[in-house]
């Protein structure tokens, strides 16, 4: 003969009879809602062999107050997710447009400001005045300036 486990649930005050998967269901929910409102925000003692309390375990979600008052410090670099994201396309642009230029044109800009050559170094180099790298360079720019604005 065998026995069958009955399942009550306590709601209002008053045992209602339940099946199994009922009663399993309503406790680990139960189970998962003191896990959130409680055990996740409280710090847990840590005791040695003898029940003496040695130390505590950090809850597994903190404040910023208390995080503040533990020394913690947040880099705030003030830039927006906007700002980076429209950095990203100008220098995609930027890629696309130095493409678009001459060879000899890439090559004075790569030099100038990849490579990091003063305009002076570019004169020794190629035995060009160095005004006229200036003037090339300033040309350059404003072609690259209208190429993004496409």
């Amino acid at each position: 003969m065998s026995e069958e486990k009955i399942y009550r649930i306590s709601i209002r005050g008053e045992l209602v009879e339940v099946d199994r998967d009922l009663y399993l269901y309503f406790y680990r929910s139960r189970r998962r809602i003191d896990y959130y409102e409680h055990d996740i925000k409280t710090e847990v003692a840590i005791r040695d062999e003898n029940g003496e309390i040695i130390g505590y375990m950090p809850s597994k979600e903190d404040s910023l107050d208390r995080i503040l008052e533990s020394g913690a410090d947040f880099c705030d670099d003030g830039e927006s997710v906007e700002d980076l994201v429209i950095k990203k396309l100008m220098a995609e642009k930027l890629k696309q447009c130095l493409l678009l230029l001459e060879p000899d044109e890439r090559r004075l800009i790569d030099e100038l400001f990849f490579n990091g050559k003063s305009e002076r170094q570019m004169s020794v180099q190629t035995g060009i005045h160095n005004m006229t790298i200036h003037s090339r360079k300033q040309k350059i720019l404003a072609k690259l300036r209208k190429l993004m604005e496409i």
